[in-house]
This record gives C-alpha cells, structure tokens and sequence, in this order.
C-alpha cells in the first residue's frame, strides 16, 4: 500500500464522520422543530375553536382559562426560534397578552365584552383571533 494511502485514509474516515454526523444533527434539529411547533398549535388549537365558535362566552374569558398553557408553550417553543425569530415572537406574545403600556404586565381584560358596546365585543374576539394566528405562524407546516 502506498504511503499517501495510510496517510489520507484516516483524514478521509474522519472527514466522512463529520459530515455524517453533521447531517444527522441537522436532521434531529429539525424533527424537533417539527415536534415543538405541533405542540404549540395543540396549545392554541381549543382556544382558537372556542373564540371562533363561542360567540357568547366572554374572550377575556376563554383566555384566562388557557393563559397557563399558552404561557408554557411559548416558552418551550422559543428555544427553537432563531435569536431574531425569537425577539419577534416574544413581541407578538407580549402584544397578546399584555398591558399595552406595561409590557411586563398580563392584561387579558382588554379583550373583555364588560368594557364596551357589543361591536366593541366583536372586535375584541377578531384582535385575539388575530393575535393568536400572528403567534401561530412562527409555527408554520415544517
């Protein structure tokens, strides 16, 4: 055997392995992208049904009783977003959920019926369902 073949053999083994192992990585990363963001649609999926088609529950309502697990899934999911991505959605949670002045303060009354007419009631459901479908396309079909 030529001296150049025992020389690059190893070089090429290992080149290999890095490539493969490379692949792979990319592979288990985005098969957990995939598994995280069916998650966070399963956590908004009831919310979103009932806001669509409960039209006489109040929408402040129907979010309080959800707010924890949409909370968790946030958190969980942002992990897999970009640093960019995830400044973005942290703003649109926040827009969501929050105090408009306060963004450190949870204010799911502004989407309640009790603080105006009932066209105002009908635009607060139309903001949440718009609000939750904005979080929503952060987690897009992957």
């Amino acid at each position: 055997m030529p001296i150049y073949l025992s020389f690059f053999a190893p070089i090429v083994t290992l080149v290999a392995a890095c490539i493969g192992a490379t692949i792979l990585w990319r592979i288990h990363m985005r098969n957990s992208l995939r598994s995280a963001a069916t998650s966070f649609r399963a956590a908004f999926s009831d919310t979103m049904s009932q806001l669509r088609n409960n039209h006489t529950t109040d929408v402040s309502a129907i979010l309080e009783t959800c707010f924890s697990a949409h909370e968790s899934a946030v958190l969980e999911f942002r992990v897999y977003l970009s640093k960019l991505e995830s400044k973005s959605f942290m703003e649109a949670w926040h827009n969501y959920y929050c105090h408009d002045g306060n963004p450190s303060i949870p204010f799911l009354e502004q989407y309640s019926k009790h603080l105006g007419s009932i066209e105002f009631a009908k635009t607060n459901r139309k903001r949440a369902i718009q609000r939750i479908e904005h979080l929503l396309t952060y987690a897009k079909q992957t």
